[in-house]
């Protein structure tokens, strides 16, 4: 039996046809950006109550008190 030294040529496949490309759409202008909300408690300004004559108050008037008593005592105690 003789062999053929070379194997006989399977015809190549020839590949598919594309189709045609089509011209890409235009595009579309950029939407504008959408303002992000800010993530803010929005505070009413109160107004603070006027305070009269803050050195009248009880508890200033206790400590001038101590303090000058006690500044007196030492001053005796020398």
């Amino acid at each position: 039996m003789i062999v053929p030294v070379f194997a006989p040529r399977v015809p190549a496949s020839r590949p598919a046809v594309r189709a045609p490309r089509t011209p890409p759409s235009p595009a579309r202008p950029p939407a504008a950006p959408k303002a992000a909300k800010a993530h803010v408690i929005r505070h009413t300004v109160s107004v603070a109550p006027h305070r009269r004559r803050p050195l009248n108050a009880p508890l200033v008037l206790i400590v001038i008190v101590v303090l000058v008593s006690a500044g007196t005592a030492i001053a005796f105690a020398r």
